[in-house]
């Protein structure tokens, strides 16, 4: 097994959160689809709710660890202080006895429900990148980059596919694969395979990194 550093064992266990935050959410957004919209906000069922309250389980987790990252920090800071206190009193409504049916701090949740659900996706997407991207943030590049993320993968049965860059490095691995296939097996085609793959290239370089971009900023 390739070791990155003393934190990894502390990855592996984290990413048990993150994976429960992300299963959830799976099932809240099928969910979603078959709930009524109301005026200025979504009536979340009850894997909604819960998918938020574990979103703030994993951020707690993301702290105990230690762990840091910049696009993380961004979605973190003095500007988001409220949405991670909205967040934690939800962990508190959803897993400890609440005060009422009409749990107040789930009320509160749904009338920042235009501002705080964007925010926890960014999030999510944020500890996505942050857990498929780990060996390279840790000066891992390549083939052993992909080696470590097989080793995970065994460990966990999981990685991470729905961030915007997780997809970009996919694909782009697939397109490399595809080019030395190419080159190998059908040299007499691979000039205007180069034309396609510079096309792909820029797609590929012109998509942004996520799709809440504009909440990091």
């Amino acid at each position: 097994m390739i070791t990155i550093n003393e934190n990894y064992d502390d990855l592996i266990q984290w990413s048990r959160y993150l994976f429960r935050t992300v299963k959830i959410r799976s099932i809240a957004d099928r969910e979603l689809d078959k709930q009524n919209k109301i005026k200025d906000g979504i009536f979340p069922n009850e894997m909604f709710l819960l998918y938020f309250s574990l979103l703030y389980v994993t951020y707690e987790a993301f702290r105990h660890y230690s762990f840091s990252n910049s696009r993380v920090e961004a979605l973190v800071d003095e500007k988001y202080e409220e949405n991670i206190d909205i967040l934690r009193r939800m962990r508190n409504s959803i897993f400890h006895p609440d005060v009422s049916a009409i749990s107040p701090r789930q009320v509160k949740f749904l009338e920042c429900s235009k501002s705080i659900i964007p925010w926890g996706y960014a999030l999510t997407d944020e500890f996505e990148q942050f857990f498929y991207f780990y060996p390279e943030n840790n000066n891992i590049f390549g083939k052993p980059a992909d080696k470590l993320r097989i080793e995970i993968k065994k460990i966990n049965n999981w990685l991470p596919r729905n961030s915007l860059a997780i997809y970009k490095k996919i694909r782009e691995k697939e397109m490399e694969n595809h080019r030395k296939y190419v080159l190998a097996h059908y040299p007499d085609k691979i000039e205007e395979f180069e034309i396609y793959f510079k096309k792909f290239s820029k797609l590929i370089e012109e998509t942004p990194d996520s799709y809440f971009e504009p909440l990091l900023k």
